[in-house]
């Protein structure tokens, strides 16, 4: 790692701004676990939690689950208290600060240090970015296809228009475009202050650079084990999609459907595992367009003046990007869909009141209720 990388100072505060899909959990994971290790060298891991969601999402910041109402903004005050009665150095971690319209990044740099406020985000490959950020917004209820979904982000332009897509444009590239967020966050952190961090796709790389910017022992932050939200592969997400399309048709709100897609079908192939490809392959004309990207992005942060940990060509694709038919879905396997099945059911079982509980016409001590069965059976 370069020697490049320079401790902010005590009584400094780092917001971890992400973003999403550049391994933050895992960040936020290995701080969350040793709080009192951190304390013992003068760091504060702000919130209560593993990262502060909810007071992100009190100020209007973008991330929560569709349909869930935006909570109480004292929770952000309370965020805010802490941060400003904590000694030493404070870590304050949250991709969503990331997705910041420009009054909220105002709002968060001045509500959580002001001058005392150092940035740190991580910079991911444009090519293994897009495959995860579509998964994940399949999971969250949005049905377009791989090639659909990619007509939207890559347009030159946001696109408009009633089919409302114009988020899934601004979702990717307001935290993901240099030539975007170096700018945008430069109008309330000046450069010298913003610590990027283009690693070699290792999670080791990311937490020993948050050591060295906090002067912790080199190992204290440790990744979690068995990883941390773990992706599906590629068959598992046009498997979700499937059924977020079936309960769309049916006019079933993405609220309502939780108890089936997340805490179902989605938990059970978890369980399993994934298996087959990962990652859909690229349409030629997209493939062609993200490495034009990756280039703009290379050289907007060669050049962006922020104190830039790693080398920029890591945003280039390692190898030549995989181009296919993405109509070419890969098989389900038979036990991925049993296990999904056998979730959705057992979410079924506990979201629906009654269900599963025996009646009277099951009780085998009843002769009638137990004839009128055969009777069914015959017939």
């Amino acid at each position: 790692m370069s020697d490049a990388v320079r401790p902010i100072p005590s009584g400094g505060r780092l917001l971890h701004i992400g973003p999403h899909k550049t391994g933050s959990t895992a960040v936020q994971v290995a701080f969350h676990q040793v709080r009192p290790a951190l304390a013992e060298h003068g760091v504060h891991y702000a919130g209560r939690n593993r990262r502060p969601k909810f007071a992100g999402w009190s100020i209007g910041l973008p991330g929560k689950r569709y349909g869930v109402a935006r909570p109480d903004e004292k929770l952000w005050r309370r965020l805010a208290a802490e941060v400003a009665a904590a000694e030493g150095r404070v870590v304050v971690s949250n991709e969503d600060f990331g997705r910041a319209n420009r009054e909220q990044r105002r709002r968060i740099v001045d509500d959580l240090g002001g001058d005392a406020v150092h940035l740190v985000a991580v910079a991911r490959p444009l090519a293994s970015y897009l495959p995860s950020q579509w998964q994940e917004r399949v999971k969250a209820g949005v049905t377009l296809s791989w090639p659909d979904w990619l007509e939207v982000v890559l347009a030159d332009e946001r696109p408009e228009g009633p089919d409302g897509h114009g988020f899934e444009w601004i979702n990717v590239w307001r935290a993901h475009d240099p030539r975007r967020y170096l700018p945008n966050w430069a109008e309330v952190v000046p450069s010298e202050r913003f610590t990027l961090i283009v690693g070699d796709g290792s999670r080791d790389y990311v937490l020993r650079v948050f050591e060295r910017l906090l002067e912790l022992p080199e190992g204290l932050l440790q990744a979690p084990a068995g990883g941390s939200n773990e992706s599906l592969s590629w068959a598992q997400v046009e498997a979700v999609r499937a059924a977020h399309l079936a309960f769309e048709r049916r006019g079933v709100d993405r609220r309502e459907r939780d108890p089936w897609i997340q805490r179902g079908l989605i938990r059970g192939f978890r369980e399993t595992g994934p298996s087959g490809p990962k990652v859909p392959p690229f349409p030629a004309w997209a493939a062609e367009k993200v490495a034009e990207l990756s280039t703009a992005f290379a050289a907007a942060v060669a050049e962006a003046g922020v104190n830039v940990l790693g080398d920029p060509v890591h945003l280039m694709p390692r190898a030549e990007i995989a181009q296919g038919d993405p109509e070419q879905l890969p098989p389900l396997s038979m036990a991925e869909a049993a296990l999904a099945l056998e979730a959705m059911v057992r979410a079924t079982v506990d979201a629906v009141p009654g269900l599963g509980t025996p009646s009277e016409a099951d009780d085998p001590a009843d002769p009638d209720a137990a004839g009128d069965a055969d009777a069914d059976d015959e017939d």
